[in-house]
Formats: C-alpha cells, sequence, structure tokens
C-alpha cells in the first residue's frame, strides 16, 4: 500500500476510458484501457477461422502495448496522430495478412482501400483522411452482433476501441520512437513536402489541382509537371508554408515541439 501511495494513484483520462498508471518514477507513466481488456477476455467466436474472429484477434494481440498520449481525448490523439506521415504505412500494417492466412478477410479489403484512397501528404490533408476514416463502414464486433455501421457512430467503448484506439496504440508506438522531443510528435512541413503533394496529382486533373489550397495548375510553358506548389495561394488561403529565413518555420503550433525525422 505504501508502495502505491509513493507511486501516486492511478488517473482516469478521456472520461474514464483510459487509466494512466504512475510507475516508480515520476517520468513513466503506463496507459491500460480496462474496458478493453475486459471485453477482449468476455467476447468469443465460435469459429475462428471467420473474418470477425480473425479480425478481432489481430486487435487483441494490439492491446497488449501500452501508450501515452499527448491529449486526454480521442479526438486530441486522433489530431496528433493523422499529421504524421507515418498513418498509412502504420495503419495497413494493423490490416496487413498474418503469415499463413489463406484468404484476405472483408475487414482488411475495407481498410485497405480506405487508405488508399485518401491523400494523407502535408497537414492541410489530416482532416480529410480522418473523416474518411470517421465514415467508414465497420463491423460491430460485439456480441450477438455482425452489423456494420459508420465509425463516428459507435458510442460503447469496446466498439470504438475495436474500430479505432487500437490503431491508436499501433501508431503511438511507432511514431514515438521516432520523435526527436519530449513533446507529442508534430510533423512540420515543408515546401519540397507541398510541391511533391501537387506535382503527384498529376497533369490529367486540372481541377482537382486547382481545388488544393497549396497547388496551381500551370500549362502555360512546356512542363513535365503542370500541377505545382504555389506559395503566394497557399499563403492568401492559410496552408503551411516554410519560410526562407534561418529562424526555421511557422508550422509548430501550442506545446508540441517535436520534429518527425524523415
Amino acid at each position: 500500500m505504501e508502495s502505491q501511495q509513493r507511486r501516486g494513484a492511478a488517473v482516469d483520462i478521456a472520461q474514464g476510458f483510459i487509466t494512466i498508471t504512475p510507475n516508480d518514477t515520476s517520468v513513466s507513466a503506463k496507459a491500460q484501457i480496462p474496458q478493453l481488456n475486459t471485453l477482449r477476455n468476455s467476447w468469443t467466436e465460435t469459429d475462428p477461422t471467420s473474418a470477425p474472429a480473425k479480425v478481432y484477434n489481430k486487435i487483441g494481440e494490439l492491446t497488449k502495448h501500452t501508450y501515452t498520449s499527448c491529449g486526454d481525448s480521442l479526438d486530441e490523439v486522433l489530431n496528433t496522430i493523422l499529421v504524421t506521415d507515418n498513418f498509412k504505412e502504420a495503419l495497413l500494417a494493423i490490416v496487413k495478412n498474418q503469415k499463413g492466412e489463406a484468404v484476405k478477410p472483408t475487414e482488411d479489403e475495407i481498410a485497405t482501400a480506405l487508405i488508399n484512397s485518401a491523400e494523407p501528404a502535408g497537414t492541410t490533408q489530416s482532416q480529410k483522411l480522418k473523416d474518411k476514416i470517421l465514415n467508414t463502414l465497420v463491423p460491430k464486433l460485439t456480441e450477438g452482433s455482425r452489423s456494420q455501421v459508420k465509425l463516428r457512430t459507435l458510442e460503447y467503448p469496446g466498439e470504438i476501441q475495436i474500430s479505432t484506439l487500437a490503431a491508436i496504440q499501433k501508431l503511438k508506438t511507432k511514431v514515438e520512437t521516432e520523435a526527436s522531443s519530449k513533446s507529442c510528435p508534430q510533423a512540420v512541413a515543408t515546401n519540397q513536402a507541398q510541391e511533391e503533394f501537387c506535382n503527384a496529382i498529376g497533369d490529367a486533373n486540372k481541377d482537382k489541382c486547382n481545388n488544393e489550397k497549396q497547388c496551381s495548375y500551370d500549362d502555360s510553358k512546356d512542363r513535365s509537371k503542370k500541377c505545382k506548389f504555389d506559395v503566394e495561394k497557399a499563403k492568401a488561403k492559410g496552408a503551411t508554408v516554410t519560410q526562407a529565413q534561418t529562424r526555421g518555420t511557422e508550422t509548430t503550433t501550442g506545446n508540441c515541439k517535436g520534429k518527425l525525422q524523415k
């Protein structure tokens, strides 16, 4: 009991959904999701080879990891992670087939198609990607239910963690190893990254290029890349622009001072 008091009591965040338990040292703590453990222990699937069971088992493995949060709510954590370039790679790793699986589950195909259709490059795309994810139909992997609903409509903690928090856990573990500061990870966009994003839209999609607030379509000259990064347009539209001065960039906000390493 004395030892527990010295370490400090557990702190609930995210409306009690996540519990942070301090360790022996003042700078270390573990995050646990009690509802997740309870659900994993109580949920059973009669046919372990079915797609829902495979997906659930994958997520169950992810619950063994712990992570620290840059925010106290699910949305804060999502917003922090979705600005990183690691999102697509990390989420695809979660839905990747396990070795030896003969059939790719439908749930995997849905998630893969979602990420492949998104455009996560640059901080201006983070909200678009988040909206795509939250509006995606996902299985309600709860006992007695095999229906599909939009991710944003899930309310029961078990449903939310199955469809969202497991991915966040994996991403946090991956992202934090690449962060260069003790603050929450924050991607810092560069003009080069914005240029690459505009170029990737391609020469055949003029309307899409011009609809992006940092891109402009220029076919006045014989160019290999007609969709280009437009600094002046980006400034006018409020997009992130790297300054030329040696004082750095204007992309870091709030208390998040970390810059991801490439």
